[in-house]
């Protein structure tokens, strides 16, 4: 699935800078969203059913037009939803929105991606950065080491996990079930990054202070500037 998701990205006219235009964001949750896809007029397409109800998860992509696909699939997911069920595409950048817009589409900004400049993060100079800064000096204390990540640090990297989890309870957060569902869905997420790193080609790395792993992380190229 992900050699002919990869192949139709390689046919866009533009490259998308949104995290979610890759494979990796959707393979990791796919323990808890059913995933199907179709090509529709020339365009891959895919879709995602949670709870019952269907929507696209990311704007149609290929080298032909985006408005004839997205019309097919809302053809779709409207015979697949209950009819009080609005139909909705997430994850279209702002060249898809343009074009969905102007062929008659609503569309209305959801949540952003985050874009830092490396220099930036690399010197947190300046007041946009005093909060990271000072968390960096307090985190310089501990001297902390930082190394490749491996499958040998999974159950580490899930207490940690566990350890962040219930630190946002203990600091006020809200602990509603919503709340609780969300932090577990995401344990699902961090574990199948761990599992696949390998496979999905992620870079992770793992914070170590005094030998006891303290953070990790992951991530993967989405362009040759990002």
């Amino acid at each position: 699935h992900g050699d002919i998701f990869l192949e139709y990205q390689s046919r866009r006219k533009s490259a998308s800078e949104l995290a979610h235009s890759a494979f990796q964001p959707h393979y990791i949750w796919s323990d808890l969203l059913e995933y199907r896809w179709a090509i529709l007029e020339g365009l891959f397409c895919l879709f995602a059913t949670s709870h019952g109800v269907t929507h696209v998860a990311l704007a149609p992509f290929g080298l032909a037009a985006i408005e004839p696909a997205a019309t097919c699939a809302f053809e779709h997911i409207a015979r697949m939803n209950p009819s009080h069920i609005p139909s909705r595409i997430d994850n279209v950048d702002e060249a898809e929105a343009t074009a969905l817009r102007a062929a008659g589409f609503t569309v209305t900004q959801g949540t952003s991606d985050y874009l830092y400049l490396r220099d930036e993060i690399i010197n947190l100079s300046g007041n946009r950065f005093r909060s990271q800064r000072g968390a960096y000096n307090q985190a310089a204390r501990f001297s902390p080491t930082l190394r490749p990540f491996s499958s040998l640090d999974i159950a580490d990297c899930l207490t940690v996990f566990e350890q962040w989890a219930t630190e946002q309870w203990d600091a006020g957060e809200s602990n509603d079930s919503l709340n609780l569902m969300m932090k577990q869905d995401a344990r699902f997420a961090h574990h199948a990054v761990m599992k696949g790193y390998r496979e999905l080609v992620l870079t992770g790395r793992v914070v170590e202070v005094n030998n006891i792993v303290a953070g990790y992380t992951f991530g993967f190229p989405l362009s040759q500037e990002t």
